[in-house]
This record gives C-alpha cells, sequence and structure tokens, in this order.
C-alpha cells in the first residue's frame, strides 16, 4: 500500500526554490499552519518522484488525499505547532512540523526521518 509523502516535483512546480542562506526556514506556528492550508491544498511529489500527491485540509477537520490512484480520507487536528493526521487506510496519526520563509516551504515527518521534503501550497480544494 502507497502511503502518503510529502515532496516536491520541481518539473511541475518551479516556484519553490531551495532557500538560499538568507532565506532562512523558521517553524510555523499552530495558527501560521492553519492560515496557511487550512481550506487550501499542499502538493508536492513521493519520494520516489513518479506521482504528484493532494492533500485538502477542511474547516471542519475532514482531510483527503489524492497519490496517484490511490485515494484516502481522514482527519486532522492541530498538535503542538504541528498537524496531526489519521487517514484511514493508515494505522497510525502523524504530525508534521512546518517550516516556511514567505515564498517556499518545507514539511518535516518525524516519523519518515528528519529530512525535510519542499511543497507548494495551491489556493482551494485541488487535485
Amino acid at each position: 500500500m502507497r502511503g502518503i509523502k510529502i515532496g516536491l516535483s520541481v518539473a511541475c512546480l518551479t516556484v519553490l526554490a531551495w532557500p538560499s542562506a538568507a532565506q532562512e526556514m523558521k517553524r510555523l506556528t499552530s495558527a501560521e499552519i492553519q492560515s496557511r492550508i487550512l481550506q487550501n491544498t499542499i502538493t508536492g511529489a513521493g519520494r520516489a518522484g513518479n506521482c504528484t500527491f493532494f492533500d485538502h485540509f477542511a474547516a471542519d477537520g475532514s482531510a483527503t488525499a489524492k497519490y496517484g490512484t490511490y485515494n484516502d480520507v481522514g482527519r486532522w487536528r492541530m498538535g503542538d505547532d504541528a498537524l496531526c493526521i489519521k487517514w484511514s487506510k493508515r494505522p497510525n496519526e502523524y504530525c508534521l512540523s512546518f517550516f516556511g520563509n514567505g515564498t517556499a516551504y518545507q514539511v518535516v515527518n518525524p516519523d519518515r526521518g528528519p529530512a525535510p521534503f519542499p511543497f507548494a501550497i495551491l489556493a482551494g480544494r485541488q487535485g
């Protein structure tokens, strides 16, 4: 079973670039995470880079995921400056830390290691 993985397809989303030292990323607070992703879609490429994902987070706490032919629904909640998600097809909830500098964003899933994955934010429901 494929999991939802956060990343970036540079070929598709050229607006994001790795930040220079002058564009340092900072960890986003719970309020900042909500203001950026609530009612919007985060998108990028999985670890293999062969498929773009679209995760939408609704105001009522519901979430939808599309990753190639994989689809899922779930619930999200705010943790300690993290977005916690429980998908119906995955056994455990996990919490994501978000980082940004105003123009570029990254997410860290501690369950998958310390490496950040770039992603983009699309207005509204996409995918």
